[in-house]
């Protein structure tokens, strides 16, 4: 289980893909990216974002090249126990700032278009962003090293 939770995350990271401008933070990259997620959603599902998307995980190398992100309910793990009702809500991941995956796990997604997956950072340059919702909008919470032994970490019997 903790390999197969270790690839997913893995493979969610290593689809998402962006080149943002040097000169804005990665705190900033972060935002840009939720911002650009939950418009398209919106705009191509004529509805906003469901409340039961709760919080907001960033994916942000330190060059800025490789971005991958996903709404949620409730806590996946990283920065904390678990949510016992946890579930993915969205996934969303760019490349050259354009949108080439949008989607979810009940349906077939949105936008899936063919990209390369670059990959030349290594996981200890990569940061997770955490955000939580408040009203239409998110709000920034944490922010640490993608490590996928936090899961671990702060969920012990897990994996058991």
């Amino acid at each position: 289980m903790k390999l197969m939770m270790a690839v997913c995350i893995s493979s969610f990271w290593l689809a998402g893909c962006a080149s943002f401008s040097s000169s804005n933070t990665l705190k900033e990259r972060a935002e840009a990216i939720i911002h650009q997620c939950q418009t398209e959603i919106e705009r191509l599902t004529g509805s906003k974002l469901s409340h039961g998307a709760d919080r907001a995980y960033v994916y942000v190398p330190a060059s800025g090249s490789y971005y991958a992100m996903q709404f949620t309910h409730g806590a996946i793990g990283t920065f904390g126990p678990r949510g016992d009702d946890q579930g993915t809500v969205w996934r969303c991941s760019i490349d050259e700032e354009k949108i080439v995956f949008l989607g979810d796990f009940s349906s077939p997604p949105l936008i899936n278009k063919e990209h390369d997956e670059r990959n030349n950072e290594e996981e200890d340059n990569v940061k997770e962003y955490l955000y939580l919702r408040f009203g239409d909008g998110f709000r920034f919470i944490a922010v640490q090293k993608l490590d996928f032994n936090n899961i671990d970490k702060h969920n012990p019997k897990f994996f058991d």
